[in-house]
């Protein structure tokens, strides 16, 4: 069965067989965290295109292109324009309402987590979100920001083999 690592890397090479069963658990954990994270539509109160903006923004503040390359094919498939998914690629956008604070709040986050204050919570409560939402937005990149790093790993190791 294909996973969400399969889908983003174009397949398995036949050298990560064995690192996937020694760890087992952890490439479980990240399919699981996955679906849990863009399954819970309804339970997040953020919508389809907020989780994918945020996940593209935080995938590209990493430099990861793979991962970068499938949050915006994602994201063009929800019906965002070329324009739209480039500007969260290169930080330029002009997103408005609910996602310009989202953008700003999940870059910070990325590249500069040890700068994130109350006052950055604060700043996404006063635009409207509620608890449930900016804890959502906080695992979110949380994950892709880890899941970022397993991306990485795995391609050096193709690379190395």
């Amino acid at each position: 069965m294909r996973d969400v690592l399969d889908h983003v890397l174009g397949g398995r090479a036949a050298s990560e067989d064995a690192l996937r069963w020694q760890r087992a658990d952890t490439f479980a954990g990240i399919q699981a965290n996955y679906e849990a994270l863009t399954d819970q539509v309804a339970e997040s109160g953020l919508t389809e295109s907020e989780r994918l903006s945020i996940s593209l923004r935080v995938a590209a503040a990493h430099r990861n292109n793979s991962l970068t390359e499938w949050y915006g094919d994602l994201l063009s498939e929800s019906g965002a324009s070329v324009w739209e998914v480039a500007s969260i690629i290169d930080g330029t956008h002009s997103a408005t309402g609910r996602l310009a604070p989202l953008l700003d709040y999940s870059t910070t986050v990325a590249v500069d987590p040890a700068s994130v204050g109350a006052e950055r919570i604060a700043a996404l409560a006063a635009a409207g979100f509620t608890e449930r939402e900016i804890v959502t937005v906080s695992q979110l990149i949380g994950f892709v920001s880890y899941f970022s790093r397993i991306i990485s790993g795995l391609e050096a190791l193709r690379a190395a083999s």
